[in-house]
């Protein structure tokens, strides 16, 4: 028999674990409700419990601590989203298991979790809150712009980067030159969000998770910020087993 099931909602395709496992069944939903597949799931597996980051659980405002999440039917527990009135920004039930998973490794941390994917999350963290947020547009924009999957950062990316990170205004009109390589479509694209986000990793420590996050962290080591990689898939089931205990 499955103990439980930990499920996250990664755009139309669910990650789900069951106690067994490190590593995540990924399935395509093709329209179907995460919630529904998951509790077919439980009844097929004679799983007890389950927790899912995806459907919509409770809406907590900023800042708070990523709340125990509420429960339905069959002991399935939705992850709540954070949502922050001013300026106008939520984080998803995904990034708070993120979150959650963070702190249940590091009860301590105090400083910024970069969750960067289609959008960047800047969240910053204190006394196991989160306390303020904000999000950038970097990879849907290097995605828009034709810049494939993220390379490691190499002298191009740095050049680009030192150039908006020194002349931000200039970003539009670099842009608009033949289309530069993508490792310095993605400096110019990090350099102009530095720019952006100066006050959420200024004096900070900042933990960067997905798929830009090589970049971004080597990004914010040039400018003295202590910056390191983090496991977005490891911390992401940390934090839902962290709502099954």
């Amino acid at each position: 028999m499955t103990e439980w099931l930990a499920g996250a909602l990664d755009g139309a395709r669910l990650h789900l674990w069951d106690d067994q496992a490190q590593t995540p069944q990924i399935r395509a939903l093709d329209g179907a409700d995460a919630q529904t597949v998951i509790a077919q799931e439980m009844d097929r597996l004679g799983a007890e419990r389950a927790a899912l980051a995806g459907a919509e659980g409770a809406v907590l405002r900023i800042p708070c601590k990523p709340a125990r999440p509420e429960g339905s039917a069959h002991q399935l527990r939705l992850l709540p989203k954070l949502v922050q009135d001013h300026p106008a920004c939520e984080v998803t039930p995904r990034e708070v298991a993120l979150i959650a998973g963070l702190l249940k490794a590091r009860p301590q941390f105090d400083g910024v979790v970069a969750i960067t994917g289609e959008t960047t999350l800047w969240a910053q963290i204190s006394a196991e809150e989160v306390v303020s947020i904000t999000r950038t547009a970097t990879g849907r924009l290097f995605a828009a712009l034709g810049g494939g999957h993220p390379l490691p950062p190499d002298a191009a990316f740095e050049a680009a980067l030192s150039e908006t990170r020194a002349r931000p205004e200039r970003l539009m009109r670099e842009l608009a030159q033949p289309m530069p390589k993508a490792q310095s479509l993605l400096g110019a694209l990090i350099g102009a969000e530095l720019c952006d986000t100066k006050p959420w990793w200024l004096g900070q420590q900042v933990l960067a998770f997905g798929p830009f996050a090589t970049a971004l962290s080597h990004a914010l080591s040039l400018q003295g910020v202590a910056a390191t990689e983090g496991a977005a898939e490891q911390a992401v089931l940390a934090g839902l087993r962290s709502y099954l205990e």
